[in-house]
């Protein structure tokens, strides 16, 4: 999961590189298959907080995400960009 058109920049839960408003590109070598560098971390600000509010203000809401792009470490081309 990361971020969509719409985000302010380019990040994925395990990026490999320090994402910013152009999307970075990861060595062909670069992998983690075991998800050891896994955070919502981008997340727990702002988008977190106000998830747990709706679902307060209405407990049968439900949430569907949709992975916009896998992190660049998974593509052949090393990008989250196309």
């Amino acid at each position: 999961m990361g971020s969509s058109d719409l985000a302010a920049t380019f990040y994925s839960f395990d990026d490999l590189c320090r994402q910013t408003t152009e999307a970075c590109t990861t060595a062909a070598s670069a992998d983690d298959f075991g998800l050891s560098r896994f955070t919502v971390q981008h997340d727990a600000a702002y988008i977190i907080p106000l998830l747990r509010k709706a679902l307060e203000l209405n407990p049968d809401l439900h949430v569907m995400l949709s992975p916009w792009s896998a992190p660049g470490w998974m593509k052949d081309s090393g990008s989250m960009l196309g």
